[in-house]
């Protein structure tokens, strides 16, 4: 009976079937919709099973990655869009940033702005700092918005 035969991690008997679960990190929970992510192999042979194993679970964490990638764009999308409408509050002239008291010159939105890029750069990479920039400056609509 196959179910007698100890499995390495992240393999369990499923019927007289073998398949590959990956737990989904309690954060992405919500939007993956599982607690658990599976998938049958085909074979019965836990030998096997652990050789092929490792695409199996590359495959499903990648997924988890693109999950957790496109939760990122939106966010920062959705917060390129706050900063854009910022931008055209302020081109309209509209007083949205003020330095503080002790400052000379008052700080205007699109100073900040660049603060930020800097920082979305440093953590998402150039590309995504220069796309936040364009969307948040008015240059690029990202799709979801539309």
């Amino acid at each position: 009976m196959p179910s007698n035969k100890k499995l390495g991690m992240h393999l369990e008997w499923h019927g007289n079937r073998i398949r590959v679960v990956v737990r989904v990190p309690p954060s992405m929970v919500a939007k993956v919709g599982k607690t658990k992510l599976k998938e049958t192999l085909n074979t019965t042979d836990p030998l096997e099973a652990e050789r092929e194993k490792v695409d199996v679970i590359k495959r499903l964490r990648a997924s988890l990655d693109g999950t957790r990638s496109v939760a990122v764009r939106a966010d920062l999308s959705n917060e390129a869009l706050q900063w854009r409408e910022l931008v055209e509050r302020e081109d309209e002239g509209e007083k949205v940033v003020s330095g503080t008291e002790a400052a000379e010159t008052p700080v205007s939105i699109r100073e900040v702005l660049s603060d930020r890029v800097d920082e979305v750069e440093q953590k998402h990479g150039y590309d995504a700092g220069q796309t936040f920039a364009a969307v948040a400056l008015g240059i690029q609509t990202p799709l979801t918005s539309l």
